[in-house]
């Protein structure tokens, strides 16, 4: 079995593509309000972080509020590349030791959605982001949102260089082919 440095290559940035889209997903920090006393409340896509003189509490959060559907948008779209992130990792993890033309494909298809879920996610988001602050509070965007843009564009390579890889396992299996057929033509000739 030949080792192709480049499908190497598209693993490796698929399981980094993955890992950072997951952490992106999981961290509450895709914008942070500052007040003017300087409690801080950030933001993730399915928590909220807020600080008071008791400490720092966590809760979950999955209302839409008024004026703010596109948050739920780029919620939906954000967690389902985290799932079509991980199934793409599956099916590379298969691939390893079940080499079929299918599984691989269908990884490449997973990979390209998830990566383009997570740039409709960021767009969306960016686009309407100012709506989200509020009179005397600075608003910024977070580490989770920078997380999340890389991981989506690392995602898009990754089906790019599974894509590339596949071509080019392809053509060297036509090549083989081939030289095989003209070996066993040649065969034939040495029986007469």
């Amino acid at each position: 079995m030949w080792i192709n440095p480049l499908g190497i290559s598209a693993f490796i940035t698929t399981l980094v593509a993955t890992v950072l889209i997951v952490v992106a997903f999981i961290l509450p920090q895709w914008w942070v309000i500052t007040t003017r006393g300087g409690r801080t409340t950030s933001y993730g896509l399915w928590t909220l972080t807020y600080c008071t003189d008791d400490g720092c509490h966590l809760e979950a959060t999955s209302q839409i509020e008024g004026g703010k559907e596109f948050l739920f948008i780029s919620k939906v779209f954000e967690t389902l590349a985290v799932g079509l992130s991980l199934v793409g990792l599956i099916l590379h993890t298969v691939y390893i030791p079940w080499r079929k033309v299918v599984v691989r494909s269908l990884a490449i298809y997973c990979l390209g959605a998830a990566g383009l879920f997570v740039m409709l996610a960021v767009f969306i988001y960016i686009g309407k982001f100012q709506s989200l602050g509020e009179q005397n509070r600075s608003l910024k965007v977070g580490a989770s949102f920078a997380i999340s843009l890389v991981g989506g564009v690392v995602c898009l390579v990754a089906s790019a260089l599974t894509a590339i890889a596949s071509v080019r396992k392809a053509s060297r299996h036509e090549d083989e082919e081939r030289l095989d057929t003209v070996i066993l033509q040649g065969s034939h000739w040495n029986e007469f």
